[in-house]
């Protein structure tokens, strides 16, 4: 491909380069990357050189672009058919300029010059961690992140990790899991417990598992072998049920039958969150640590908060964690909604740290967890405020705490996940000369990002709050994000004009990249496309059941036959048809509409148009010279319409 989603400045010539197999100073992974190009007899030598003079020279004198001597970041590629010349100082662009190479080579390799520059300095992802049997994925979902120029990968521990100090919290870990895992959608249902505002239940991380610190510390090396950081998160004060469900008198709300905010001034769960930060530090090796802090509904309830200032107890919470850190030389980074507030720009409703009326109520429902059955509220979080409250209304109503935002020590790092809700672009943390990048990062609804980068962004950090498997994460929309991004990320040039390209090229990216060892043997292609209404919900159990819609059957020559899953949001995908980017008004959804089960297909299919609608290419390997192929649909609601099968396997 004459294009890729890293590529910063391109220019080719007409000679054709095969490349001979030999890598000099070629770091391990990206010798194993460059050994998947067909090598030839008197073809180019692959030489590994730090950056240099030449190489900025050679793009100025290419691009007329200056490369800054002040970062060690990017690289430079000089083809030429006797050697290739790749200039990188990190580990990272080493290896990624050998995937850059590889995505070049797929349709062709010439002489040429390509440069990847990144103008942001911070692109991540934050993941659950992944169950056992989703290693695999998860370190091809990391090599992905390589192949793209991402430099760090934030995983949640929780007590999802073997802890040596605290084993109770483990063993806690694994009941709570249990219970909330054991009904579809109940972890969802769960944010009707407690007479307080509570939100989601994070038990996901590790499908409800306890990994043993040598399988974390598996992922991690590997992870840091491409080049990337590898960021612990540790809930602190909010989201933090594997702490309170073993030492309950540390809740801020003793009322709550399943809490998961703590108190700020009961100095009890400092020694505890303190040794959490140690376990993770030595697993992780970590240089830094998300100490999270997202999502505290719960506070001013106990007697000692009942009559603090909520933006001081905050900041109180927060810079103690912080200076334990620092005092070991790690960074710290949390997320940046109690210490902003926003309010949506359609509906009028706050969010973050603006005081929010809000009251719950007594529900006639009750949820079974670890064999208690506990009473449900339904959460009233927009009462019009013109009329009275119920009778039975609990005020639930959080107050301001803005005031946390001056009190936090500057230093810590914030991932703003509120950044579409703020018209001004330059917001509070970016006015501050904070460092902040955007948090829950949807890039295809991001607007204006070079106005972002000039005003000081320093990055971005797509999220996948959902079950770490190669499915879920796509339709998440985690996938496509960690592409489009790589394209703001490194294409100097980039606006919101061209949108449809840009899309058309990151699922040709992603799709390649995802199934090139399928693509390289025999297969069938299939085109095709459905009507009907897409399944929308994420709950990752029913997905399976819900998305199928029918199987294609491949029949070999010596009779034997295969049957293919066909999902939406997967191998298939909605015929609608690529539009503009909208700008979100506050939510960090995907997109909106029939969009977001277009760009779900990435990874797993490559997009296309015909007569103006979406259309989907899937490839399947086949074992065999392939006599025919057929399709059975089991959903008649849904219409699959087949546009081209390639027989490919003979």
């Amino acid at each position: 491909m004459k294009r890729f989603l890293t590529d910063s400045y391109v220019k080719w010539e007409k000679t054709p380069v095969a490349l001979s197999g030999v890598f000099e100073n070629a770091p391990a992974h990206a010798a194993r990357v460059l050994r998947e190009i067909q090598p030839k007899a008197g073809g180019a030598k692959v030489r590994f050189l730090p950056m240099c003079e030449a190489a900025r020279a050679l793009v100025t004198e290419t691009f007329g672009a200056v490369l800054s001597e002040g970062t060690d970041e990017g690289f430079v590629l000089d083809i030429k058919r006797e050697e290739i010349t790749v200039y990188a100082d990190t580990l990272l662009f080493k290896n990624s300029a050998a995937y850059s190479l590889l995505a070049h080579s797929a349709e062709g390799l010439t002489e040429g010059v390509v440069c990847s520059y990144p103008c942001v300095e911070h692109r991540s992802i934050r993941f659950y961690l992944p169950a056992r049997e989703e290693f695999p994925f998860f370190k091809r979902f990391m090599e992905l992140l390589c192949a793209l120029g991402y430099n760090a990968v934030v995983l949640e521990i929780g007590a999802a990790m073997e802890l040596r100090r605290h084993p109770e919290m483990n063993e806690y870990w694994l009941r709570y899991s249990a219970s909330m895992n054991a009904v579809r959608n109940k972890r969802y249902l769960a944010s009707e417990l407690n007479p307080g505002m509570r939100n989601s239940t994070h038990t996901f991380n590790a499908r409800g598992e306890v990994l043993s610190r040598e399988e974390v510390r598996e992922l991690v090396d590997y992870g840091r072998s491409l080049g990337l950081e590898m960021i612990p998160e540790i809930p602190s004060l909010s989201h933090s049920e594997h702490i309170l469900g073993c030492y309950p008198s540390l809740a801020e709300n003793k009322a709550d039958d399943a809490p998961t905010c703590a108190c700020p001034l009961n100095e009890d769960l400092y020694p505890i969150v303190f040794d959490l930060y140690d376990e993770a530090i030595e697993v992780f090796d970590a240089k830094t640590v998300h100490m999270a802090h997202d999502e505290w509904w719960v506070y001013c309830v106990c007697d000692k908060c009942k009559d603090k200032d909520p933006g001081e107890l905050f900041a109180y919470n927060v810079n103690k964690c912080y200076d334990y850190l620092k005092k070991k030389g790690v960074k710290g980074v949390i997320w940046g909604d109690s210490l902003v507030g926003i309010r949506d720009r359609v509906t009028g409703e706050v969010h973050g740290a603006y005081h929010k009326p809000a009251y719950t109520q007594k529900t006639d429902k009750y949820m079974d967890l670890m064999g208690k059955m506990l009473p449900m509220y339904k959460k009233e979080w927009t009462p019009d405020m013109s009329k009275p409250w119920p009778a039975d209304a609990i005020d639930s109503t959080m107050k301001d705490r803005t005031r946390s935002f001056s009190l936090v020590d500057p230093e810590i790092r914030i991932f703003n996940w509120y950044y579409a809700g703020n018209p001004e672009i330059r917001d509070p943390f970016l006015a501050g000369g904070r460092y902040a990048v955007y948090g829950n990062y949807q890039p295809m609804r991001t607007l204006r990002w070079k106005e972002r980068v000039q005003a000081g962004i320093r990055g971005f950090s797509v999220s996948n709050w959902i079950d770490s498997t190669e499915v879920e994460t796509m339709r998440w929309g985690a996938t496509s994000a960690v592409g489009f991004a790589a394209i703001q990320a490194f294409d100097p040039a980039y606006t919101d004009e061209g949108f449809r390209e840009k899309v058309l090229l990151c699922s040709e990216c992603l799709y390649f990249l995802n199934r090139r060892q399928i693509l390289s043997s025999p297969r069938v292609e299939i085109t095709h496309t459905f009507t009907g209404k897409p399944f929308d919900n994420e709950d990752a159990e029913a997905a399976g059941e819900r998305t199928l819609l029918g199987y294609y059957t491949l029949v070999y020559e010596n009779g034997e036959s295969e049957k293919v899953e066909v999902h939406t949001d997967y191998n298939i995908g909605v015929n609608g048809v690529l539009g503009i980017p909208e700008e979100d008004a506050h939510s960090f959804n995907t997109s909106k509409g029939l969009s977001k089960h277009i760009y779900r297909t990435m990874g797993a299919a490559r997009l296309g148009e015909m007569d103006g609608a979406c259309v989907y290419t899937f490839a399947i390997p086949a074992k065999g010279p392939v006599r025919k192929v057929y399709y059975e649909p089991i959903r008649n609601a849904y219409s699959v319409e087949i546009k081209e099968i390639k027989n490919l396997s003979k």
